[in-house]
């Protein structure tokens, strides 16, 4: 079975390489760029990242990769709707683009467990108080943590600076449910969980109209502007490899 799957992820790859690329990156780059500079030279960062390779399953493709990916485009929306706070530059941006990438690094820490956004805040708040993060800004991350997942109505708290923590958190999360799902995430959790082909080419409709619907839930501006496109772009693949699947594997 998992021979079968890495073809499928050969097959999915290629189509991958010939859709068009998610304008974020294009429109984005510069600050795509400070925030990965940050994220891989704060001594902060660094330490957490470090905490987190011990602690984060590679499996279920949500693995370093995934958490790294989610933590520089945290940080990167941060610079770009920090604006919302008042946040210049200087240490109180450096601050919120610290957390957001905390944030990324810890917040599929327990994925593979029931209510994992909950069980990872706590879990997120017990590392970041032993590395000796400020109280404050523990709860921040771990609010955000709290109400990453999709199909949720989490009620705005009274922290403007959770806030807009929590929805780069989640947008950022989600833009990997594009064209990212189709280069590992869907293959690592089939494999992981030794899903049948006949299973998985059965599901196939229901799983991608599951991702249909996260094109209407992103939560910061930036996010609201960009992350449809990463669902369309998403969708267009999810249409293509379930007709390549079909030819040479039919309905198994």
């Amino acid at each position: 079975m998992r021979g079968v799957y890495q073809k499928i992820r050969e097959m999915a790859r290629g189509i991958v390489r010939t859709s068009p690329e998610p304008s974020f990156y294009r429109e984005c780059g510069d600050v795509l760029e400070r925030s990965m500079d940050f994220f891989a030279n704060d001594p902060r960062v660094v330490r957490i990242h470090d905490a987190v390779c011990m602690l984060l399953a590679e499996d279920w493709g949500h693995g370093m990769g995934h958490s790294r990916k989610v933590a520089v485009e945290a940080g990167a929306l941060i610079l770009m709707e920090g604006k919302k706070l008042g946040l210049g530059s200087g240490a109180a941006q450096e601050r919120m683009v610290r957390l957001a990438h905390y944030g990324g690094l810890l917040h599929d820490i327990c994925r593979k467990e029931k209510d994992h956004a909950e069980k990872g805040a706590f879990a997120a708040g017990r590392l970041l108080e032993e590395e000796g993060v400020p109280r404050r800004d523990v709860q921040a991350v771990c609010e955000a943590i709290r109400r990453h997942e999709a199909f949720r109505i989490y009620a705005e708290s009274l922290n403007p600076e959770a806030d807009l923590l929590a929805a780069c958190l989640y947008d950022a999360d989600k833009f990997r449910w594009g064209p990212d799902n189709f280069t590992h995430t869907v293959w690592a959790m089939l494999e992981a969980g030794r899903v049948p082909l006949s299973v998985f080419v059965q599901r196939y409709p229901e799983g991608i109209a599951g991702i249909a619907r996260i094109r209407e839930t992103f939560r910061s501006e930036i996010g609201r502007r960009f992350g449809p496109e990463f669902i369309d772009i998403g969708m267009g693949i999810a249409a293509r490899l379930y007709v390549a699947i079909l030819e040479k594997y039919g309905r198994e």
